[in-house]
């Protein structure tokens, strides 16, 4: 875990982290209060909100970047976008009652870039960060429940909290229910929370709730979490199955639509599902998931630049770790080998699994030469200058090296 930012632990304190995860996580919501207003100032602040306008584009971006909610206007959700907007008109929008969300601010912001990746290697999913500026007196949305679980830290200000039943238990994100409701369809709150600055709150997915403020204004951060589910790691096992076994890719029926004798179906149905069974590994589905997290991760910059000058005088003797903190995993395919770490990957011949696997599980800085690894010298070097090069590894220690540089080749040249 990210020795100087926030992990889990530090979000939940002084609550147990092991009775949060056994008895909240999925299951109902929690509130800590703590009176500690600076307690996520070194995450965000209210000054903090004219830098990401003003110094980051929208072409980091996918979809909308800024949303203007009010509940009470005649036009409760607008979207635009960095470019399109500047502070003077997001001024006048606050002004007029308008709750501003900047979308996914751990593409916009590095400390809470590093909170999300934390995150991600703690839960294996996606994780992201919006940001909520709502003025006093005003309400931003709807009641509504979302379909992943959120981590409401309050940076800012005060704000209140009603949470409602669930409709609908740990609701899949395409869900049809999924919409704003109205106040007389859903009762009476189950809880009824202030949040204060440096106060914290879960809610699980599904649990509808609206938040609101009165004599104060309010800045929050929602840090969405988005777990793969079991249906998810079935679909992925499914399709390697799929690929291997070509029972699986064969067409139904001809008008089975049509077929009265549903019974046969079933009967098909019942032997392919045992024959699945028989083939169903979950590492298939596992790393097909661990692909698809890693690409998810937000990359994090670590003055990297400074590395690639240094690629070509990397020697034997030169000393490398992991870049801080990284978390990163092998994935075997049938003909190759990856190791997937936040933002990239790198893929090599089979042989190099044991090399890959001994650095993947390294803690501590080591030399090129002390590598164990049944390639030879030079396969080592092309091996290290590419994954430095790729963003894994960093140079701790560079020996004088006065050969000429070595220009970068395929790893399968030894």
């Amino acid at each position: 875990m990210f020795t100087n930012y926030f992990s889990l632990e530090q979000l939940l304190q002084p609550f147990s982290q092991q009775i949060f995860l056994k008895e909240y996580w999925e299951e109902k919501p929690l509130f800590i209060a703590r009176r500690l207003p600076n307690y996520y100032s070194a995450l965000f602040s209210l000054k903090d909100i004219e830098s990401v306008v003003c110094f980051t584009s929208a072409n980091d971006f996918y979809g909308e970047d800024i949303i203007l909610a009010n509940c009470k206007s005649d036009q409760p959700y607008q979207s635009t976008n960095f470019n399109e907007t500047n502070l003077n008109q997001l001024y006048i929008f606050y002004s007029q009652g308008n709750t501003i969300i900047l979308n996914a601010l751990q593409r916009r912001w590095k400390p809470i870039a590093e909170l999300c990746t934390t995150l991600q290697s703690f839960f294996s999913c996606k994780v992201q960060a919006n940001m909520y500026l709502t003025p006093k007196n005003a309400q931003g949305l709807k009641p509504h429940f979302d379909t992943h679980d959120v981590f409401i830290l309050q940076v800012e200000g005060c704000k209140h909290w009603h949470i409602y039943g669930s409709p609908i238990s740990l609701p899949l994100p395409n869900i049809q229910m999924q919409k704003e409701w109205q106040e007389d369809e859903i009762g009476q709150p189950l809880h009824k929370i202030y949040l204060h600055a440096g106060d914290f709150l879960y809610i699980p997915r599904g649990y509808i709730h609206k938040a609101l403020t009165s004599e104060s204004s309010s800045l929050h951060l929602t840090i969405g979490i988005h777990p793969f589910s079991w249906s998810n790691l079935i679909a992925q096992v499914l399709e390697s199955v799929t690929q291997k076994d070509v029972r699986f890719r064969k067409s139904l029926p001809i008008g089975f639509a049509y077929n009265k004798n549903e019974l046969f179906l079933e009967k098909q149905l019942a032997e392919m599902l045992q024959l699945f069974v028989k083939k169903a590994y979950a590492s298939d589905g596992i790393e097909k998931l661990a692909e698809t997290l890693f690409q998810q991760y937000p990359p994090i910059s670590h003055g990297h630049f400074t590395q690639l000058d240094s690629i070509s005088e990397i020697t034997l003797d030169t000393v490398l770790r992991k870049r801080q903190d990284i978390v990163c995993k092998i994935v075997n395919h049938f003909d190759r080998v990856s190791i997937l770490f936040p933002g990239n990957q790198v893929h090599g011949p089979k042989y190099i699994e044991s090399t890959l696997r001994f650095i993947a599980n390294s803690q501590e800085s080591f030399s090129v030469k002390s590598i164990p690894s049944n390639l030879n010298d030079d396969s080592k070097l092309l091996l290290v200058r590419s994954l430095v090069e790729e963003g894994l590894l960093t140079i701790v220690f560079k020996a004088e090296d006065k050969s000429k540089p070595v220009l970068k080749q395929e790893i399968d040249n030894r």
